[in-house]
């Protein structure tokens, strides 16, 4: 039976999404705003680790999760690629599309699949070593997220990284640990003890902080995005905790379900891969800004939740499931 309350988080990291890519290019908004909604991509990559048994067979694994985004990723990459390349004619978008399912910049949100493509790669090595319950195997797994970080800062603290797109972001070392944990937590190999308090109390001092290195870095880094990045040791400080509340919600009792909540939470693959499309329709209209950003937010959110829905009524299920756009079930 589908949890219910792992659909209502589904749902509000997937607003959290759309709020991201909806934000205006304000420095200053980006500081404040970002470490209130960073938890969105981390989420759903600690989800997929929790909900992944060690037991799962190694053929089922990767024919059920491989192709559910191998496919999306390669309709969504040719599709955006069109949209926003289709001036260059045929091949000049046939150049554009076989660099961008290399680079991932078909579409600033299509870097996740290809991130969560490694993981599920990843995934029979990561269940033979968490299965072998070795304190020092789980620290090192979970110590290569923070060391990746610590050398991304030293790159961009030196200058040695020039900045235009975040490449960074597509290999699996900068989410490695939200993924491993998730892995750990769910298969019951760790507990967890501290008080939810406590874990509140760490998560708005990671979000303090998160916002002083996002000053520190506008004014230091040759980075671009690092004022606001989710790869940064502040965003851990805050996230682990916040995901670790989360599970005590995801094992809660079952309350009455949110039914718009559901909803959306069946709806957030789709939504994750249709709401980029509404935003170019979007600042197409308007132009978008500390004043009409939300309007954008709204148009984004809604309109892609309702193509999803609307999609699932008229086509069948199994083409939708291929295209990544059908309803939980």
């Amino acid at each position: 039976m589908k949890n219910r309350n792992i659909q209502i988080i589904r749902a509000i990291l997937a607003i959290f999404v759309v709020a991201i890519h909806t934000l205006p290019d304000n420095t200053i908004l980006k500081i404040w705003i970002r470490p209130l909604i960073n938890i969105s991509v981390a989420g759903f990559i600690f989800l997929s680790g929790y909900l992944t048994k060690l037991s799962i067979r190694t053929k089922i694994l990767y024919k059920k999760r491989i192709l559910a985004v191998l496919i999306p990723y390669i309709i969504f990459t040719i599709a955006y690629t069109i949209i926003g390349d289709y001036k260059t004619g045929v091949s000049g978008v046939s150049r554009e599309i076989l660099k961008n399912f290399v680079t991932t910049s078909g579409n600033g949100t299509l870097y996740y699949l290809v991130v969560y493509m490694q993981l599920v790669l990843l995934t029979p090595l990561l269940t033979k070593i968490a299965g072998q319950k070795s304190k020092l195997a789980n620290a090192i797994i979970l110590l290569i997220q923070p060391l990746f970080i610590a050398c991304l800062y030293f790159g961009a603290g030196s200058g040695a990284i020039l900045k235009i797109a975040p490449f960074y972001i597509m290999f699996f070392p900068a989410w490695l640990l939200y993924y491993y944990l998730g892995l750990l937590i769910g298969n019951n190999l760790i507990k967890i003890k501290a008080k939810s308090l406590a874990l509140v109390m760490i998560s708005i001092v990671g979000i303090a902080l998160q916002i002083a290195e996002g000053f520190i870095w506008l004014n230091n880094s040759t980075m671009k995005d690092m004022y606001f990045s989710q790869i940064r040791i502040t965003a851990l400080l805050e996230n682990i905790p916040l995901l670790l509340l989360m599970t005590r919600y995801i094992r809660s009792p079952r309350e009455k379900c949110n039914k718009l909540l559901c909803k959306i939470g069946d709806a957030s693959f789709g939504i994750y891969l249709l709401h980029p499309a509404f935003i170019m329709v979007c600042d197409k209209l308007i132009v978008r800004n500390e004043a009409t950003f939300l309007i954008t937010f709204v148009f984004a959110a809604a309109g892609s939740f309702a193509t999803v829905l609307l999609l699932n009524k008229l086509l069948p299920r199994k083409v939708l499931k291929y295209c990544g756009l059908a309803l939980a079930g």
